[in-house]
């Protein structure tokens, strides 16, 4: 795996799980402004007519809407990048950080933006345009020949603006769920990139560096509960573990000419290396934040 594309990709899934909370934050932001409107015109001792009514909140739910809509789009983006990602690194195909790509506007993106968001924006249109209209009827005395509308009151909108919480709590519980997801994402990846780091230092001449291999046991220790037992995943960094020690002894060791210790030395780095290679395949599944 190459490094630079798992720290692109960490840095978009970040982009993708806080853009889709702002657009539910802002969703529910213009519910509020909207419940306190419409509980303004019903109430009587609040004098707010109905054109300003429907004015205030239609532009409060376009308002609202096209701010919704400029992180809607930055996380599609996000959401296309991050599948380019892991398709190029399941086909070694990487060719560069493209982050900034992510942060502008995709015109490719109908201007809607997907039923997800526009749909409950429509919703609260309707409820702006219904209720005026319910006070309208109740002023002229017609209310009670449109019986769907001498029912919004008591009825249809308590049930709607209910609808409206659920949905805003299920989209947050969702977000809260992608959030657990990335960050047992992350601390998987740290420990593969530990364990790469590991490999390399213990391959070369100099030898490891102070606290690597301290680092690298933790990240082993750690692996036993980010990871599920029958994927191997512990005991393949426990068998590099124990034949690092073996690396270790012999660079480390007077005894340049010892040809039984070199042999056993070069052993242990190629039982390393095979252990390293089956850990892509292994951790694979952990690092694909679309399964």
């Amino acid at each position: 795996m190459n490094s630079n594309a798992m720290d692109e990709l960490k840095i978009v899934q970040d982009i993708i799980t806080t853009q889709e909370e702002l657009c539910f934050k802002v969703f529910s932001w213009a519910c509020g402004l909207v419940t306190a409107l419409t509980i303004g015109l019903f109430h009587s001792s609040i004098n707010l007519s109905i054109p300003v009514y429907v004015l205030c909140g239609l532009i409060t739910t376009v308002g609202f809407f096209t701010v919704a809509r400029y992180h809607w789009r930055t996380y599609l983006s996000a959401v296309v990048r991050s599948r380019q990602i892991e398709n190029e690194i399941n086909s070694n195909t990487y060719q560069g950080i493209k982050i900034n790509n992510v942060l502008k506007a995709n015109k490719s993106i109908v201007w809607f933006g997907g039923y997800k968001l526009y749909l409950p924006y429509i919703i609260l249109s309707l409820v702006v345009i219904i209720a005026s209209a319910y006070n309208y009827f109740q002023q002229v005395n017609l209310l009670m020949e449109f019986k769907f509308l001498s029912e919004f009151k008591e009825l249809y909108l308590p049930i709607i603006m209910a609808l409206f919480l659920g949905y805003i709590a299920y989209q947050q519980m969702s977000t809260n769920r992608k959030k657990l997801r990335l960050e047992l994402y992350h601390k998987r990846f740290e420990v593969y990139s530990i364990t790469l780091k590991f490999h390399q230092e213990l391959m070369d001449e100099a030898g490891l560096a102070k606290g690597t291999h301290r680092e690298f046991i933790e990240a082993k220790q750690s692996s036993k509960f980010l990871f599920h037992p029958e994927d191997g995943i512990y005991s393949s960094l426990e068998e590099i573990n124990k034949k690092s020690f073996i690396v270790k002894a012999f660079k480390l060791s007077t005894e340049v000419n010892n040809i039984k210790s070199c042999e056993d030395s070069q052993e242990a780095m190629n039982s390393i290396i095979n252990e390293v290679d089956a850990l892509d395949g292994k951790m694979s599944k952990y690092l694909n934040f679309y399964r």
